[in-house]
């Protein structure tokens, strides 16, 4: 059954998906606030004295106080979840009980409109009968010729015909009643839809205020005396962990802060982000819009089926002709072809946004490579284009790959937790891509080959066609006189 009639629509979202979403919220607060209270614990066990442990233990008590500001923002995150689904789930159900009363009101419209027909054309099939048998009463009477039977045919159409009206009439308190029940259906779903659309609404402002507290970490000073520190950071420019994977340009893509960004760096951390929120909005909002204006081309019209008779009745002063009409109405359904090819059209352009969005991704993961490269002196220019097209093509294709999934897994969740889930699962592919090493490096080859492979190749293309060109040159060609062909 279609989950919208008569104006009403079952509001979009799965309750489910935000309660599951809501639950991975928790966790992760839970989680972070066993490392917050680890970090606080930290400064008791330090092995060596002086200026450094003191800035040591100070970040670590830095850290554990954003730690803390992003456990209170997933507990917002969880509770405007959970505070969301509930509201969905209510008013998918009244919006589909909704439904279901209105489609009842419209049936018991349709018998009554068809009733207050049939009684209509009774009254009027009534009326001939009783117009026929007056008229033959008149004659007989004319003729001073008794006419019984004609008596009593009158009297049963008069009959008939009070019948007729009385059904007419309450046929049409039954319309009256139908038509108030399917207003008042109308209303409920319409109130369901807007209490979704006001919930989603102010689980989003909360999913923004959420995300709007970046916490701000401390990056550890390293000891001055006392025991060595053993590993690296995770808050510099350099990767001191496992090679292949470089934990500093991991955490570089996730927050914007890091070290690793440079002001331009950081600038464009956000735009990034605004483009992946505009390319989801933009997409879903073309989409939907497509398939409200599809739903808008279709609509309910009534045909008319009207047919004529001609009754010859035979009686003692001749033969009577009696003619008669009847009309009823059926529903069609009507399509604007116009309006349905537009709608596609809208729906067409939503699902290219994505695309559109996805090649801007690599542009952006290519142009991070090229600025890293920017400094080497054994790089060509390129060397540097063929890489970053490469490494553009390897983390902006995961970051989009990312994000599909993420919306695949979470289907139509709803407004804000939707942009979240599909804005994160992107966000967090790419920056694992961006800090696997060595296949970062393996496409950033494939593309400085590539690249040079085509420079190359234009520029021996290019020697061919100006050989060729100084051959023809060298070429001495005879002078001819050609034969003077005018007749003047």
């Amino acid at each position: 059954m279609s989950d919208s009639f008569a104006g009403i629509e079952v509001p979009e979202g799965e309750p489910a998906a935000l309660e599951d979403a809501a639950g991975e919220f928790g966790a992760v607060a839970a989680t972070l606030t066993g490392a917050a209270g680890e970090l606080r614990g930290m400064p008791a066990g330090l092995a060596w004295s002086g200026p450094a442990s003191v800035s040591y233990a100070g970040s670590c008590l830095t850290n554990s106080g954003a730690i803390d500001t992003a456990v209170t923002a997933f507990g917002q995150a969880e509770q405007a979840a959970r505070s969301y689904a509930g509201t969905l789930r209510g008013a998918k159900q009244r919006a589909r009980e909704a439904i279901r009363d209105a489609r009842d009101a419209q049936k018991r419209i349709d018998a009554a409109e068809r009733a207050i027909q049939d009684a209509q054309n009774r009254q009027t099939a009534a009326r001939d009968a009783v117009a026929f048998a007056s008229k033959q009463i008149a004659l007989s009477a004319a003729a001073a010729t008794p006419a019984p039977e004609f008596e009593a045919s009158r009297a049963q159409a008069e009959s008939d015909a009070a019948v007729a009206a009385a059904d007419e009439a309450r046929a049409r308190r039954e319309l009256e009643r139908a038509q108030h029940d399917l207003e008042a259906a109308k209303k409920r779903g319409r109130e369901a839809m807007e209490d979704a659309r006001e919930a989603g609404q102010t689980a989003a402002g909360a999913f923004g205020a959420a995300s709007a507290a970046s916490p701000a970490y401390a990056a550890a000073g390293a000891p001055g005396t006392g025991a060595p520190a053993g590993g690296g950071s995770w808050w510099n420019t350099t990767n001191e962990g496992q090679k292949w994977f470089n934990e500093d340009a991991f955490l570089a893509q996730l927050v914007f802060a890091h070290p690793k960004n440079d002001t331009v760096g950081r600038y464009k951390w956000f735009g990034d982000r605004a483009l992946d929120a505009a390319s989801d909005w933009g997409s879903g909002a073309l989409v939907a819009y497509g398939l409200r204006a599809r739903n808008a081309a279709i609509s309910t019209g009534y045909a008319w089926n009207v047919s004529a008779g001609r009754t010859f009745v035979a009686g003692r002063h001749g033969i009577t002709v009696v003619d008669h009409m009847t009309a009823t109405r059926s529903p069609v359904t009507v399509i604007d072809a116009d309006r349905w090819a537009a709608a596609g059209k809208w729906a067409k352009a939503g699902k290219a946004v994505p695309f559109v969005g996805g090649a801007i991704s690599i542009g952006s993961a290519g142009w991070d490579q090229y600025r890293e490269d920017a400094s080497n002196p054994n790089l060509t220019e390129t060397d540097r284009v063929g890489r970053a097209a490469g490494v553009g093509v390897y983390v902006g294709g995961a970051s989009i790959a990312g994000a599909a999934i993420g919306t695949a897994i979470f289907p139509g969740v709803g407004t804000g937790v939707g942009l979240l889930i599909g804005a994160g699962a992107g966000l967090a592919a790419g920056a694992v891509a961006a800090s696997i090493e060595p296949a970062k490096e393996f496409m950033a080859d494939v593309g400085s080959t590539v690249a040079n492979g085509v420079v190359d190749g234009y520029n021996a293309a290019s020697d061919v066609v100006g050989d060729i060109g100084d051959k023809l040159s060298d070429i001495d060609l005879p002078d001819v006189d050609m034969p003077d062909l005018n007749p003047f």
